[in-house]
């Protein structure tokens, strides 16, 4: 909380903090880290909530259960994922 406010109380306001290489480089490391557990060029179209509390992602390029799911995507792209 502390909307506008807090940003303008902070030196530099919302640019005041910025990654080198943008933040994109936080997906690219994090990609090379996991190595072909990344799977990359497939669409999110479902993720289900399973009984046990896992989670079914099904893509383009396949299906794939998760204990956790990060959906980081733009919210204007978001409305193209079906939660069930």
């Amino acid at each position: 909380a502390g909307g506008l406010d807090r940003m303008l109380d902070v030196e530099g306001g919302a640019q005041q903090d910025r990654f080198l290489a943008g933040t994109q480089q936080i997906a690219v490391r994090m990609a090379a880290e996991l190595g072909d557990r990344v799977v990359l060029d497939a669409p999110v179209r479902v993720i289900t909530r399973n009984i046990d509390h896992t989670l079914t992602v099904t893509s383009d390029g396949g299906t794939f259960t998760a204990g956790t799911v990060v959906v980081a995507v733009p919210p204007e792209h978001r409305g193209a994922i079906e939660f069930a």
